[in-house]
């Protein structure tokens, strides 16, 4: 039976959207929009390489409550910085942290 794009398009629009899956490995690090400027920290999810948000500050209660938000994590990549370590401590204190060099 032939139909228009149109047709077709409204279609596919009107299909629910799949659930995205609850990140279980993810990795923070600070992020910044110009060099030379640190503005915040951006939460990667590693098993599906991409960004899962992009926080407005480096703050331990800021990582700590959107790692509450998302109790499925199980492991957390992260540098040495002290402000992450709280963090996963208090936000997700049954991941697994995973602690990287600097570059």
């Amino acid at each position: 039976m032939p139909v228009s794009g149109d047709t077709l398009l409204r279609a596919v629009r009107a299909l629910p959207l799949p659930m995205p899956a609850s990140p279980c490995v993810v990795g923070v690090d600070e992020w910044a929009l110009r060099k030379e400027r640190t503005d915040g920290t951006i939460v990667i999810d590693l098993e599906r390489r991409h960004v899962l948000d992009r926080l407005a500050d480096r703050s331990t209660g800021t990582l700590a409550a959107w790692l509450r938000e998302h109790p499925g994590i199980t492991v957390v990549a992260r540098d040495r910085a002290s402000e992450y370590a709280r963090a996963v401590s208090l936000g997700a204190e049954h991941a697994t942290e995973e602690a990287t060099h600097g570059a």
